[in-house]
């Protein structure tokens, strides 16, 4: 019976290790694939940016000269170049940029207030999004703090546990 397991067993050991093989394949793959996605994200994300700094530039420029479009029926230009903030905001809270992300959101803010009436909901919708980008900020500012704490703790308790085995 024994000479009967040895091969059994070793016909197993050699089945896992292809099923281990080809898991680590997968893996590997589905890995590269998530990095490729990633990137591609990160290129559409940096082109949308161009794009609205573009924009802004343009929209900005024409706001600033007083520029209306001539038959007076296109669209408010600075209603334009609000649009054009909020979505850099969304990009920057995106991508971390708090700070940025906070001031194209003011920018917007301004930009509507100065368009539009009181009880608009593209005043709320501003509102929402600079009030979650202040909340995100304080957030990552706590967690940073919460992280220094934690590591001046932990560099004090080692400080002492070097004391006291000097002292020993």
């Amino acid at each position: 019976d024994d000479d009967g397991a040895a091969p059994a067993g070793a016909a197993a050991a050699h089945l896992i290790s292809e099923l281990a093989e080809h898991a680590a394949e997968k893996v590997e793959a589905a890995v590269e694939q998530h990095q490729a996605e990633q990137q591609g994200e990160n290129e559409d994300v940096q082109i949308a940016w161009q794009v609205l700094e573009v924009a802004r530039g343009i929209y900005s420029k024409a706001h600033e000269e007083g520029a209306a479009p001539a038959d007076g029926a296109g669209p408010d230009l600075g209603l334009m170049l609000a649009k054009v903030h909020l979505r850099l905001g969304d990009i920057g809270k995106m991508n971390g940029h708090l700070g940025q992300a906070i001031d194209d959101y003011g920018f917007c803010l301004q930009l509507r207030e100065a368009a539009l009436d009181a009880d608009d909901r593209l005043l709320a919708d501003v509102h929402w999004c600079l009030g979650s980008a202040h909340e995100y900020d304080a957030q990552v500012r706590a967690g940073k703090q919460a992280k220094a704490a934690a590591d001046g703790a932990a560099a004090d308790g080692a400080a002492a546990d070097g004391a006291a085995a000097a002292d020993g």
